[in-house]
């Protein structure tokens, strides 16, 4: 029904609020995805819409490549939609590929709710699936790398994104961005 919502970020705790034409829209993300936005910042967010007998829920994503993994974990049997967003809120999109191509379900069972036979299962019928995403693994490290070092010199989410740009190295990119920040 929908594929992306565009609007600026209003609210972000357990949930985002994205104001869109007046409207604003409830939507769950994962906390790598939230670690991307800032409040009143504009966004983005590709968008699953969950339709339940008692509850519409939006999940929104920072890539299309997240929401893909999302589906695949929700047609799971035994995976539901909050465990699918915990998984991807405990590891980067590369980290899960990464655990499905090689299966390390050990892994995964790290993430709350996740024991070994849902890994397993997990693992065997998304396997085949999960290895054609691209999940630009480089660059998404990197990133997550720099805006987690400068979240940790006290530097506001805010800030960070509105500076940062692409950058072939983690070391690099730290001390573009913080010339940038000072």
């Amino acid at each position: 029904m929908f594929d992306y919502l565009l609007g600026n970020i209003v609210e972000i705790g357990k949930f985002v609020v994205l104001d869109n034409s007046g409207i604003g829209y409830k939507i769950f993300c994962s906390r790598n995805s939230l670690m991307k936005l800032a409040v009143g910042e504009r966004a983005k967010l590709f968008i699953y819409l969950s339709i339940k007998e008692d509850s519409h829920t939006l999940f929104g994503f920072a890539s299309k490549q997240e929401r893909e993994i999302f589906e695949y974990f929700i047609s799971t049997n035994g995976i539901g939609p909050k465990l699918a967003l915990d998984i991807l809120s405990t590891f980067s999109i590369a980290q899960v590929k990464d655990c499905i191509l090689n299966e390390r379900a050990d892994i995964l069972t790290k993430t709350p709710g996740m024991g070994m036979k849902k890994a397993k299962k997990l693992i065997i019928e998304t396997k085949d699936k999960i290895k054609m995403i691209d999940c630009g693994q480089a660059d998404v490290s990197i990133e997550d790398d720099i805006t987690q070092a400068l979240l940790n010199l006290g530097y506001s989410k805010k800030e960070i994104m509105n500076k940062l740009e692409y950058y072939e190295d983690v070391e690099g990119g730290i001390r573009d961005m913080l010339a940038k920040l000072s």
